[in-house]
């Protein structure tokens, strides 16, 4: 597997970054790199500092956290509060304290595949040999694409092919459900079609995708040795 053909589509400290991730989270086939890449686009969008965003109105929170919102009166109170949001929906859960501890807000998503909860939180923490318990703001400033490595060699560790069922897959063992699977399949799937150098510009489309990201590759002497 090579991974010179994606230099142009992801930022360049990604792509100069990635094969010590490839290595050390053995994502190290076309079918793994994509799912990984396809999760990462959708979560981040490979964004500088990605952090969850969070302010969202009520009729939004009903539909986002339709499982911890339910009521429409607690969506009102809370829209537009990112953080009384995390605090309310992060609650007791994901080893996270009560709404009062302040840790939904704290432990809130960070990285290009969003780390979510205090439990998340220390077990990168004791991998990586720095505290993100105490510095949660590390997670997304200095380890991104680190902790996104670490997340998903945890939850996926089989060489998956890109099909439709499998990216649902691969979902719902990264986010816990298979939302959104449809914009995550379509990014997997251009993804395996770069990383194959085979990528023509046209983009993958399905009934529930109503756009395409037009992109075009930056071909540079760069990436000469990048394997």
């Amino acid at each position: 597997m090579t991974i010179k053909c994606l230099w142009g589509f992801i930022p360049n400290k990604v792509f100069q970054q990635l094969p010590d991730i490839i290595n050390k989270y053995n994502i190290n086939t076309t079918y793994k790199l994509a799912h990984f890449l396809g999760q990462c686009m959708v979560e981040s969008g490979f964004k500088d500092n990605p952090v969850e965003n969070l302010n969202y109105s009520a009729e939004r929170l009903l539909i986002v956290f339709k499982k911890r919102i339910t009521n429409k009166n607690v969506a009102q109170s809370l829209a537009y509060k990112p953080e009384q949001i995390a605090n309310y929906v992060y609650k007791n859960r994901i080893g996270n304290g009560d709404y009062d501890s302040g840790d939904g807000w704290k432990y809130r998503g960070r990285g290009y595949i969003q780390l979510t909860g205090k439990a998340n939180y220390e077990k990168f923490a004791k991998h990586i040999g720095e505290d993100v318990v105490k510095y949660p703001d590390l997670v997304s400033t200095k380890y991104p694409l680190e902790c996104a490595g670490f997340y998903f060699n945890s939850r996926v560790n089989s060489d998956i092919p890109i099909t439709k069922d499998n990216v649902k897959s691969v979902t719902k063992l990264v986010k816990g459900s298979t939302k959104g699977w449809q914009n995550r399949y379509y990014w997997t799937k251009k993804f395996e079609a770069i990383i194959n150098c085979m990528y023509s510009g046209k983009d993958y489309f399905n009934s529930n995708t109503s756009h395409k990201i037009k992109t075009t590759i930056i071909v540079q002497d760069v990436y000469n040795g990048w394997e």
